[in-house]
């Protein structure tokens, strides 16, 4: 049975949503990741909060856009974290 892992974070991370994922930004760094929405809730006074909800064997794959004219939507750096990783990021 896998374990969940939820970690709180403040919502003025979240990028953008859709109906189905939430674009989130890794605290303190240029990098950001795509995130199921149902495992993602904001909460607290003015959903200043946001929970997110994960697996312990998840894998996040982080990237970077460009920030120029015409390469905003361009990937140019990519990674990938484990969920330990990621905790530490928010922890």
């Amino acid at each position: 049975m896998t374990n969940w892992i939820q970690i709180q974070a403040n919502s003025n991370l979240i990028q953008t949503s859709t109906e189905k994922a939430v674009l989130i930004k890794l605290p303190k760094k240029e990098l950001m990741f795509w995130h199921p929405a149902k495992c993602v809730r904001t909460n607290g006074k003015n959903g200043y909060l946001m929970t997110i909800s994960f697996t312990e064997d998840f894998k996040f794959k982080c990237f970077r856009n460009g920030k120029g004219k015409t390469t905003s939507f361009t990937k140019i750096e990519e990674v990938e974290y484990s969920a330990k990783e990621i905790q530490e990021f928010f922890a």
